[in-house]
């Protein structure tokens, strides 16, 4: 962002700043546009405060503060928007797929540990039909949002676009610990 300049256009600004995110990180590219942000605004106060100083009439003070005001405006509203759409594209989600009695409860999940418990299918009796998958939801954290509608008893349908219910146990068991690993994990606190 450090050559960014007052004719690039908003996507070429938001291109720049995906670029400082992925190099820097999130954070250090945010400090990055704050500071020059607020650089943009000492310079535009400056030429406010020579101005006053010349003798020029208040009215010219008061729109060089409304203008700058509305740059630092602008610049923090395309950096928050940039800040947003950088963070979505690189946030990590797994979408899984559940299925009881064919009702789909689709949850997303963002980090680790799932909230889910979850177990092989139980192998049908004599003259029981099979599971609907080899995977079956064993417990759910009902404190997570994400998992209101998730409840024991439940199959899994897919993860992440896959579908798993045909999967043997041990592949469903790879497929969702390697998409899980994906994800951040948060500390219970």
């Amino acid at each position: 962002m450090g050559n960014a300049n007052c004719c690039d256009t908003p996507a070429e600004k938001v291109a720049e700043f995906r670029q400082q995110v992925e190099e820097k990180g999130v954070l250090e590219a945010s400090k990055q546009a704050a500071t020059e942000a607020a650089e943009a605004a000492a310079a535009s106060a400056e030429k406010v405060y020579e101005d006053a100083k010349s003798g020029k009439l208040m009215e010219d003070i008061k729109e060089g503060v409304a203008s700058a005001s509305e740059q630092v405006a602008g610049v923090l509203a395309e950096g928050s928007a940039a800040i947003a759409a950088a963070a979505e594209e690189i946030a990590p989600t797994m979408v899984i797929v559940l299925t009881e009695k064919g009702k789909d409860v689709t949850i997303t999940v963002e980090s680790r540990p799932l909230g889910l418990g979850f177990g092989a299918a139980p192998a049908p009796g004599c003259c029981g039909a099979p599971p609907d998958s080899k995977a079956v939801i064993t417990s759910v954290d009902k404190k997570k949002d994400n998992l209101k509608e998730a409840k024991a008893g439940m199959f899994f349908k897919s993860i992440n676009g896959q579908d798993v219910l045909k999967l043997e146990w041990t592949d469903f068991k790879a497929l969702l610990k390697s998409e899980a690993e994906k994800l951040p994990e948060v500390k219970a606190e």
